[in-house]
């Protein structure tokens, strides 16, 4: 089973809208043939964009919507220093950086493209959801 950290905007499709063309990424946790890896911080990051006006959720069952998310997920304490990772431009997406290197995931999957610019440098691979979909292809559970 592939260990994956999702970042954000991975994640919110496949929750915000079940019968998106991401719905796949949702399919996959849901019958274990991924493991998302979460922190304090990606599961914080999550809950906040959660709240966003701009995906008319009823505050109310965000609480709901994430706990259902997060039940299929690997937590993970990252200690305090955190491992040494590439820098990213955005220091908001350093969190999932610091995950994947800690958690020694197998792929860190984004469509940011701040996170994307250090796939060339980063230990981990980096990849989009479209190139996780063509992973999964190959190698069915």
């Amino acid at each position: 089973m592939m260990r994956l950290v999702l970042d954000t905007n991975s994640v919110l499709m496949p929750i915000t809208r079940p019968g998106s063309s991401k719905a796949w990424l949702r399919e996959a946790w849901e019958q274990q043939r991924i493991v998302p890896l979460t922190s304090n911080e990606t599961e914080s990051e999550l809950i906040r964009t959660l709240y966003s006006p701009r995906f008319e959720i009823d505050e109310d069952q965000i609480p709901n919507i994430a706990a259902a998310y997060f039940d299929y997920c690997e937590r993970i304490v990252v200690p305090d220093p955190p491992p040494e990772t590439p820098i990213c431009r955005d220091p908001n997406d350093q969190p999932f950086l610091i995950l994947a290197y800690h958690a020694a995931a197998d792929y860190l999957v984004t469509k940011d493209p701040d996170l994307l610019a250090l796939s060339d440098e980063s230990e981990i691979p980096i990849i989009t959801p479209s190139e996780l979909s063509v992973i999964m292809r190959r190698y069915p559970s």
